[in-house]
């Protein structure tokens, strides 16, 4: 292999795996942000840490003023590397949203040294940024999924300390590979010409939310996390093999506006459409949003060294506009759960799409030199395929045996994500709590599939194949966030129902399930989870929808966070239609749900209509969520 393609192998090598642990990084940098600072100090709050570490691009040309380009991009990519070991090391939250901080912000720097970099050192340079990011981006997927999408920052032992030694190693002998690479660099490109790279903030923004998102695929068009995996690796294969065949093509302009509004389309249908159909949705939208990433990439006249001055200033505010619309967009499309705004959530995608389709009238210069010969690179994401056959393979097999009598273990939890109090994605400590329960039926509410501010797990089904029981996923805020319940009796019949919106942004549900109880019949149980940051006349509404599906049946539970006191009008309500609690019929009304670590109030609940008696009921006292567990013995009667 001759020296040229040995060094594009380290160049390629280096900014795959920067991207990698980037988004690693970011990942666990926003979910402590939200749930370690926001939860203590404001989710709002929040918002100003956020920009301020986005906003670092815009640090980037001092930073080559005390240093130069070359010095800069080893500190940036050698520090992101550094702090991603570190904080596989740290397990304490607060010291890890420090760490994780540092490590985005040096990432999102390395990245405008990077394009000035290659722009220098290789004459295709868009082209094998282009490359580059996607082969990241499907690396990134794919030790997301070898892990079940619980990333390895917050786990222990020894698999995950190795993987992040071994990628932190790639990067740091990429770097001394290509020492001689790291000379100052020109960038004499306008700002005008430049601009373009601003859309790779919105790029990220699909990417990160949707289309690398291995559970919002799993969620939402019904497949199994094996099948969503395989459904984001074919989506990265086709990208890149469109980058490859492109790269030293210029598109028709009026297929370039077909692209463009194939993207819009596809923005529209990623916030609206679910199912099957979306599965085509998002490899359709992958591949175009690939095509747009190389046009992106390559804006800027050729740069040769024989250039006297570099312009690092210009590619780096450029960038930091980029990195500004990410967190805007992505920002708002969270925050729109708790603040009602102008425009809906699902219209995000859809302004995230335009303006990526933006990219459709860049005309840009060719460099032919190694171009389109990298068929190789299609191979990654095809390999990378045996982890969610693996996935797939090592499904355990979940059953369910009829009881032997109408008695049952019935536990209701809002497991606040699988975050325990401290802000730490810990999916493991949530079903250790649940397994010492030894409950038949679990109803669960925030139970997100998703959600890029809860670490991107499914959480879903990651409890489900933990606790080998089928599990049943009724969406409420979005496709990424809801009910569950999982059982080990039989379910023979089960579905949910959207709740009343009234004054408040987030939408609710309720997910209801009969199940077999041998000779004893059937009972029947919904599960739900009412409005918060809201009055009780928001929730009126809901409780008289959920008491109209009741209907005043016999032998039916109604369990969940009601987001209400005792003496409230809506709890009144589930008392005045005939219900009975759990936790008063018991003797245990002092009992206090919220917060976890020093309780202070009442707002869970589990009822039973005619026919349902309720003992030995507890509330175990665990840190796992914000919320404490729910557990009581349900025996079923005639009900008449």
């Amino acid at each position: 292999m001759n020296k040229f393609k040995m060094e594009y192998l380290w160049r390629l090598a280096l900014i795959s795996f920067t991207v990698m642990i980037g988004l690693q990084v970011i990942r666990a940098f926003v979910t402590l942000l939200v749930y370690n600072f926001g939860e203590d100090y404001g989710l709002m709050t929040g918002i100003g840490p956020a920009l301020v570490v986005f906003l670092t691009p815009f640090l980037v040309p001092l930073l080559v003023r005390l240093l130069n380009p070359g010095q800069t991009l080893l500190l940036t990519v050698g520090g992101l590397t550094f702090f991603r070991v570190v904080l596989q090391i740290s397990r304490a939250a607060g010291v890890n949203l420090v760490l994780a901080g540092i490590g985005t912000a040096f990432a999102l720097m390395a990245l405008p040294l990077a394009i000035g970099w290659m722009r220098r050192v290789d004459p295709a340079s868009g082209y094998r940024m282009a490359l580059g990011v996607m082969l990241g981006l499907t690396l990134d997927t794919g030790l997301h999924s070898a892990f079940l999408t619980w990333d390895t920052v917050w786990q222990t032992g020894a698999a995950p300390m190795v993987i992040t030694l071994i990628t932190a190693a790639v990067v740091f002998i990429s770097l001394r590979m290509l020492r001689k690479d790291r000379a100052d660099y020109p960038m004499e490109a306008g700002f005008r010409t430049l601009l373009p790279l601003a859309l790779i903030g919105p790029f990220f923004m699909l990417q990160m939310i949707f289309l690398q998102n291995v559970a919002f695929n799993a969620s939402a068009t019904g497949f199994s996390m094996a099948g969503a995996s395989a459904l984001v690796l074919i989506g990265d294969a086709l990208g890149i093999l469109i980058i490859v065949i492109l790269g030293r093509r210029v598109m028709p302009l009026s297929f370039r506006l077909l692209d463009a509004a194939l993207l819009v389309v596809a923005g529209v249908l990623l916030g609206s459409l679910s199912g099957a159909g979306l599965a085509v949705v998002l490899v359709l939208t992958q591949v175009i949003a690939a095509a747009m990433l190389l046009r992106v990439t390559s804006t800027g006249e050729a740069v040769t060294t024989e250039t006297p001055i570099y312009k690092v200033d210009r590619v780096a505010v450029v960038f930091g506009l980029g990195s500004l619309l990410f967190v805007l967009l992505a920002v708002l499309f969270y925050v729109s759960q708790l603040v009602t705004l102008p425009i809906p959530n699902t219209a995000l995608p859809v302004v995230a799409a335009l303006l990526l389709a933006l990219a459709a009238f860049v005309n840009r210069s060719l460099a032919k030199e190694g171009v389109g010969r990298d068929w190789w690179t299609v191979a990654v994401p095809v390999v990378l395929l045996v982890i969610p056959l693996a996935i797939h393979l090592t499904q355990p097999v979940f059953t369910t045996t009829s009881l032997d009598g109408a008695t049952f273990r019935l536990l209701d939890y809002n497991i606040h994500q699988a975050i325990d109090v401290d802000g730490w994605v810990d999916p493991e400590g949530t079903a250790q709590v649940i397994e010492a329960q030894g409950a038949d039926i679990i109803v669960l509410q925030e139970v997100t599939r998703g959600w890029l501010i809860s670490g991107g797990l499914d959480v879903g089904e990651w409890l489900a194949r933990r606790l080998e029981m089928p599990y049943y996923y009724a969406p409420a805020a979005d496709n990424q966030f809801g009910n569950v319940i999982l059982s080990r009796i039989p379910v023979t019949d089960w579905g949910y129902t959207a709740l009343p919106l009234g004054d408040v942004p987030m939408a609710r549900s309720f997910i209801y399930a009969d199940f077999d109880l041998g000779d004893a019949g059937t009972v029947t149980i919904i599960g739900t989870h009412l409005s918060a940051f809201a009055e009780a006349k928001d929730r009126v509404p809901q409780v008289e929808q959920l008491l109209a599906r009741w209907d005043g049946a016999p032998r039916t539970i109604i369990a969940g966070d009601m987001n209400a006191h005792p003496e409230d009008d809506d709890t009144q309500m589930f008392v005045d239609a005939g219900l009975t609690s759990a936790q008063d019929v018991t003797g245990n009304s002092e009992l206090l749900t919220f917060i976890s670590f020093d309780p202070y109030e009442r707002i869970d609940y589990i009822y039973g209509s005619e026919g349902i008696t309720f003992s030995d009921f507890e509330i175990p006292q665990t840190t796992a969520s914000d919320h404490l567990p729910l557990v009581v013995t349900v025996n079923v009667g005639d009900g008449g």
